[in-house]
């Protein structure tokens, strides 16, 4: 079988974009996904934020410049709904 493919989670950070990158150097055919867990917009003017939407863009950029697709996937709701919903029940 030499059709290795990998689903990378990609954060727009540096660990997962290396991970990807090493990934494409080893013949895996990779494609890129980002879950969109919760309106991270709002926290981006500080400087711990994670996840906002210039870290997907991050993202993209990592996944273009390697030329495999690039998704993000919106959980919001379902985040909200049985994660943080069940954690404060």
């Amino acid at each position: 079988m030499d059709n290795k493919k990998a689903l990378i989670a990609m954060s727009g950070g540096v660990d997962s974009s290396v991970a990807a990158q090493l990934m494409v150097e080893n013949g895996f055919e990779c494609i890129g996904a980002t879950m969109r867990l919760h309106d991270s917009n709002i926290d981006e003017n500080t400087e711990q934020s994670c996840c906002t939407s210039k870290d997907i863009e991050d993202a993209k950029a990592v996944a273009d410049a390697l030329k495999f697709d690039y998704y993000v996937y919106d959980f919001q709701g379902d985040f909200e709904r049985c994660v943080i919903g069940n954690f404060i029940d």
